[in-house]
C-alpha cells in the first residue's frame, strides 16, 4: 500500500504516532476533532476524541465519492480497483452519530451540486449493511442522483479484499515458478516492454469544509 499512500489525495490525510500506528484526523466544523488510529493488529479511535469525517484531499472536485467505514478500508479500495484523483474517499469511522450524519449530508450535497457519482462502499456484514441503510437515506436526502454501491465478499472488508488479493496473488506466482522450473523458457520477456518515467506531483493540501460545515 506504500504507492497508494504516496498519492497526493492521500499523503497530506495520513500521520503515523510515536508508537508507528497510522493517524487518520477526522474533521468537523472548527477542525480536527480525534482520529482513527490503524496498527498491525490494533484498529482503535481517540480516547477523548469525537468523530466528525476523515476525507481525502481532493474531496471539493473528485467526479466520485465513495464512502466507507474506516480510512484503511478507503486505501484498500483504493488500491484493489487502482482508482485515480477523480475519485475521493470519506470515511465515517464505522457507527454514525447525529452530526457525523449532517456532515454526510453535506458532502453530499457537494457532490451532487457538481455533478459527481456518490459510492457507498460499506462492509458486507450486519453493521455494514446498517450502515448502508443509513447513508442511503441520507444520500435520499441530498437529492443525490448518481448513486451506486460497491461491496467486498460476504462477512469482509475492503481490507480483507486487499489481503485476499494480495494471497492470491502469491499463489499464482508460485504456481508461475512451478510451470517456469519444468518448463525453462514457457515465458520469454516481451520484445516491447520500456520502461516509463512518472512526474512527480506536490502533495495537495487537506481542503478545509469548516466554512460549509455548519452545524
Amino acid at each position: 500500500m506504500p504507492a497508494t499512500l504516496l498519492q497526493p489525495r492521500f499523503k497530506a490525510t495520513v500521520r503515523e504516532n510515536s508508537y508507528g500506528n497510522a493517524i487518520f484526523a477526522h474533521l468537523k466544523a472548527g477542525g480536527v476533532c480525534g482520529y482513527e488510529q490503524k496498527g498491525k493488529n490494533f484498529t482503535g479511535f481517540a480516547k477523548h476524541g469525537e468523530k466528525g469525517l476523515w476525507y481525502s484531499a481532493n474531496i471539493m472536485h473528485a467526479n466520485r465519492v465513495v464512502i466507507v467505514e474506516s480510512a484503511i478500508d478507503a486505501l484498500s479500495h483504493a488500491q484493489l480497483f487502482e482508482t485515480d484523483e477523480q475519485t475521493a474517499y470519506v470515511s465515517v469511522g464505522g457507527g454514525m452519530s447525529p452530526k457525523q450524519e449532517k456532515l454526510a449530508e453535506i458532502v453530499m450535497k457537494q457532490a451532487q451540486e457538481r455533478g459527481a457519482t456518490v459510492t457507498i462502499a460499506t462492509d458486507n456484514d450486519p453493521a455494514g449493511r446498517a450502515l448502508d441503510k443509513k447513508l442511503t437515506k441520507i444520500a435520499q436526502k441530498a437529492k443525490v442522483k448518481k448513486l451506486n454501491r460497491d461491496k467486498p465478499e460476504e462477512n469482509h472488508d475492503w481490507n480483507d479484499a486487499l489481503k485476499l488479493q494480495a494471497e492470491m496473488t502469491v499463489e499464482s506466482a508460485k504456481r508461475i515458478r512451478a510451470i517456469l522450473e519444468e518448463r525453462p523458457g514457457a515465458i520469454a520477456a516481451s520484445p516491447n516492454s520500456s520502461s516509463g518515467s512518472s512526474k512527480s506531483e506536490n502533495c495537495a493540501p487537506i481542503p478545509d469544509l469548516a466554512p460549509t460545515l455548519k452545524m
